[in-house]
């Protein structure tokens, strides 16, 4: 069963404006990056909501434009990549 939105996927072109951008206009806190090799991606999970059940923005950066967020940029521009759901 769904029991909340854990993360909305936000595809960019530039984590570091990407992340000024989302901390400036709408006030949230990184609380993570990482770079996963194994997707092809540089990422920042940055919290929207608290306890008991936060909800995140993970922004992501492609390493190349050969990967899956980089093609995808390339074909639809930044914007909507997915949405994370939360079950039981």
């Amino acid at each position: 069963m769904l029991t909340r939105i854990d993360h909305v996927g936000i595809a960019c072109r530039s984590l570091a404006a990407a992340i000024e951008r989302y901390e400036g206009v709408f006030g949230l806190t990184v609380t993570s990056r990482e770079t996963n090799e194994e997707q092809g991606v540089k990422e920042a999970m940055l919290v929207v909501s608290g306890a008991p059940y936060a909800s995140y923005v993970q922004l992501l950066e492609p390493l190349s434009v050969d990967t899956p967020v980089g093609r995808f940029i390339e074909k639809r521009g930044e914007g909507l990549h997915h949405v994370g759901y939360a079950v039981e």
